[in-house]
């Protein structure tokens, strides 16, 4: 899964010019435990993009929480694909292909109405 945070101006700024918004960012992360963690823009303020596994959907407030309090942050959240799990996509894509072939000819032939 992939985590999108918008931070805002303020209280980023107000954290940076204090210095403490290494050590929030660093407990963010020992929190999350992210696969990969890149600062970067969103949408023209500073951000950052997180990658990581999420295997039930009660994890993800627990991905989110800990931007909001310390940062007022945005969360948004984008399933992401690894090449390995794309492999296993394509193949789950073919055999439901498959699936929907033999169901097209059992109806054809008139066995399914």
């Amino acid at each position: 899964m992939m985590l999108k945070v918008e931070f805002p101006a303020e209280p980023f700024n107000s954290l940076v010019r204090s210095g403490k918004v290494e050590g929030i960012i660093g407990k963010i992360m020992e929190t999350i435990k992210p696969e990969s963690a890149n600062l970067t823009e969103q949408n023209g303020a500073r951000g950052g993009i997180f990658i990581g596994e999420v295997a039930e959907p009660s994890d993800v407030p627990r991905l989110a929480e800990p931007f909001f309090p310390g940062f007022n942050a945005t969360c948004r959240f984008r399933i992401a694909i690894t090449p390995e799990t794309e492999a296993s996509f394509w193949f789950a894509l073919e055999a439901m292909q498959f699936q929907e072939k033999q169901i097209e000819i059992v109806q054809d032939q008139g066995e399914i109405e």
